[in-house]
């Protein structure tokens, strides 16, 4: 397959890939999302409360806790995908999540037809993209921005150099 055919196809399998999660997450979320835990809580709560006073009010605080930190990741904003860092990385996500699907079917049917340096970008992108989500992200160490750009930074380096590495062994036509 040549490269560009191939980043094209991977670019297809990138966009089913996301969307199939997408969806997927929109279909378990009532059942597993923030707002049926918080109800799964507020149940146990109540049967707690119904037996009385006992010496485990340990368990009380505990789910009230829990509940109260579920309160919280439910205030939390759910319009991630309009956030700008996510929309100027998306592209190359679902680039990268394709050639991931792709490298993963591929080696499952013995690797044929893909380019060869597909193998040292597919798996290293996704160290590079999360080291550039790290540094464009403005809340991704909200108590220590110098740690995000650390490990923004490291994690770029690791994918650069992995990258590298594996690009350097390939075998030379």
């Amino acid at each position: 397959m040549s490269t560009p055919l191939y980043l094209l196809v991977a670019l297809m399998t990138g966009a089913l890939a996301i969307a199939a999660g997408w969806l997927v997450m929109r279909l378990v979320s009532p059942l597993l999302g923030v707002e049926a835990q918080g109800r799964r809580l507020e149940r146990r709560r109540v049967r707690r409360l119904a037996r009385g006073e006992d010496r485990y009010f340990e368990e009380l605080r505990s789910i009230d806790a829990a509940i109260e930190q579920n309160a919280k990741m439910a205030a939390m904003p759910r319009d991630n995908w309009r956030r700008p860092t996510f929309l100027l990385l998306l592209p190359f996500t679902t680039l990268v999540a394709g050639m991931l699907a792709l490298d993963w079917i591929a080696s499952a049917f013995g690797r044929g037809g893909l380019p060869a340096w597909t193998a040292a970008i597919s798996t290293n992108a996704v160290f590079f993209l999360l080291g550039v989500s790290y540094l464009a992200g403005p809340n991704s160490f909200p108590k220590s921005p110098a740690a995000g750009w650390a490990v923004g930074g490291t994690l770029i380096l690791i994918g650069v150099a992995g990258a590298a590495h594996t690009l350097n062994h390939l075998p030379h036509s």
